[in-house]
């Protein structure tokens, strides 16, 4: 599959940026890709150096991929699975805080962003990894995945970086979609409460959110699973999830 379509934008539909989580590749959001090409959207799965890299690594991949596309001035949204929320969540702080210049250059139009199964109060599973020797070395992205004390994120949060000169239409919607399934090792044992097998629910679910949704499913399916595509495309129409309603 291809990283991106040969579609034109369609009208009044945003391109779709899909950002895959630590230890995956682009493909790994291939039924998400093929579900929102179906729906006339153009979509854009990005290839992150977020295994063995940091987050300030793949935010710097992220923003060249996006040059790359020309999506400068162009309506966008991100549709992020697990560490890949933090990646975005960095990224589009750092656009929210860029300083204003009397000539300024093109910029992101960054209209919907969704997380899935994001940890943003950091991973219990992470704090564990890190007991082992060297293991931060080789995967250096583990350190920024440690829980935070309680009332501390590891992850940017949104909405209070914005309003300082933007205009009403410019408000970044924000969605969460979480898991609830913990069939999966290694959190059905390790994790207390309810979790989807690798990221809690109070770690997944941000303060910042406009719109929550939790899914019966794990943290390795979430993100290939029809009801979660059904909750993107419905969010992306409409700001809210389905069960909202």
């Amino acid at each position: 599959m291809a990283g991106s379509t040969p579609l034109t934008e369609p009208q009044n539909k945003c391109t779709v940026i899909l950002v895959h989580g630590f230890f995956r590749t682009r493909h790994d959001m291939a039924f998400l890709h093929r579900g929102l090409e179906r729906q006339g959207y153009r979509v854009i799965s990005v290839e992150l150096p977020i295994t063995r890299g940091t987050i300030a690594d793949g935010v710097a991949a992220l923003e060249l991929r996006l040059k790359q596309e020309q999506l400068q001035d162009k309506r966008i949204a991100f549709v992020a699975h697990s560490m890949g929320g933090l990646v975005v969540r960095t990224f589009v702080a750092q656009q929210l805080q860029a300083p204003v210049s009397p000539t300024p250059s093109a910029s992101f139009h960054i209209s919907h962003c969704v997380f899935i199964g994001t940890p943003h109060r950091g991973s219990l599973l992470a704090d564990m990894a890190l007991h082992i020797p060297g293991l931060g070395r080789w995967f250096k992205a583990l350190p920024e995945l440690r829980t935070q004390p309680e009332g501390e994120w590891s992850a940017p949060l949104l909405h209070p970086l914005e309003g300082r000169d933007t205009v009403p239409d410019s408000r970044i919607r924000t969605g969460v979609i979480a898991g609830t399934s913990a069939s999966i090792l290694p959190g059905r044992f390790l994790i207390s409460g309810n979790n989807d097998g690798m990221v809690s629910r109070a770690s997944a679910v941000s303060t910042d959110a406009d719109a929550v949704m939790l899914a019966p499913f794990n943290h390795v399916t979430i993100h290939k699973r029809n009801a979660t595509l059904k909750a993107i495309i419905h969010f992306l129409n409409c700001g809210n999830f389905p069960q909202e309603n």
